[in-house]
């Protein structure tokens, strides 16, 4: 057992000067996925569509949600959660896109309805000027 002098105490001091943050990092990651998931539940549209499951690796998170174009199991359109036609889409998202920072356009199809409505509604959504396409989707669990 070694005798300590009084050097050796202010040894033990500087030995210890710097803050470990990854507890707090973990945390602030922690809080943000939260946010980010019931940000996402909250902010469903109004329209009742039953959307297609996908698995949870597939799906992502949007930071801005962008246009909402709806497509329901009897072909119903609607823009935003207001009524549309097909004739009339094009139009109505021009009119709509400068809403948009980043002019993402978010088909929520219902998953009755056949793929070529979803790509017709698209393609019309690029007509109008939209840059991003996304397709809402609900998780398998």
């Amino acid at each position: 057992m070694a005798m300590r002098g009084a050097d050796d105490a202010d040894d033990d001091d500087v030995g210890f000067s710097e803050i470990n943050i990854t507890p707090l990092t973990d945390i602030f990651l922690v809080l943000l996925i939260i946010f980010m998931v019931t940000s996402t539940v909250l902010s469903q549209s109004g329209i009742k569509v039953s959307l297609p499951k996908a698995s949870e690796d597939s799906t992502s998170v949007q930071p801005d949600k962008g246009i909402t174009v709806s497509v329901k199991s009897d072909g119903s359109i609607y823009l935003n959660e207001k009524p549309t036609t097909l004739e009339t889409l094009t139009r109505d998202i021009q009119a709509a896109l400068p809403l948009s920072k980043d002019k993402l356009v978010v088909l929520e199809g219902d998953e009755k309805i056949l793929l070529g409505t979803a790509v017709i509604v698209m393609d019309k959504a690029r007509q109008a000027g939209a840059q991003r396409f996304a397709i809402a989707t609900k998780s398998e669990k």
